[in-house]
């Protein structure tokens, strides 16, 4: 963590690395005629990552801000469900653990006008974040429907607004997903 430049930039970076032991997922009993729900432990998974965060006042009407975010999440080793079964599935080392976009990011600019609007200080504001790509499962369903995993797409949105502040009050005008993007 760090500020510099006359406390006009922020920039906060953290590192992690986590052993995730015996992750707990969701499943199907593969015997059609039971079909049950129930839950399972895997084998251990490796997290590592980086976020970080900022946010620079280059004028004094400006502040521009943003963040990144980093996941390598994946098994740690091979799991094998139903051994010695038909229904057998082995999911291998280094499978992308579901829901855990790899990459992450946003940026924020914010314009604070010089001015007064019905004694209240107007600004304008625009954020821009971007997901990237992401699995829905391991790939552990029931014996029945043995479906792959379905990568959930990248997306972005972008959301803007204008508002004001005034001492004892405060209105805002805003769009969100200006883009019409389904996320």
């Amino acid at each position: 963590k760090n500020t510099f430049a006359d406390g006009r930039v922020l920039l906060n970076v953290t590192f992690y690395h986590m052993d995730w032991e015996k992750i707990q997922i969701q499943t199907e009993d593969p015997d059609p005629l039971i079909f049950a729900t129930g839950i399972l432990n895997f084998p251990d998974a490796t997290i590592n990552g980086v976020e970080s965060n900022f946010s620079w006042l280059p004028v004094d009407q400006l502040t521009l801000s943003g963040t990144l975010g980093y996941n390598k999440a994946e098994l740690a080793n091979d799991a094998v469900l139903w051994a010695g079964t038909d229904n057998e599935t082995t999911i291998p080392d280094g499978t992308r653990l579901p829901l855990m976009p790899e990459w992450k990011f946003s940026l924020n600019a914010r314009w604070d006008f010089d001015s007064q609007l019905w004694g209240a200080a107007p600004f304008t504001m625009a954020t821009w974040t971007y997901n990237d790509d992401s699995f829905n499962s391991l790939g552990v369903t029931s014996g029945v429907v043995q479906e792959p995993p379905t990568v959930n797409p990248s997306f972005d949105i972008l959301n803007v607004r204008f508002g004001l502040e005034g001492e004892s009050w405060s209105a805002q005008i805003f769009v969100d997903n200006l883009l019409n993007e389904y996320a």
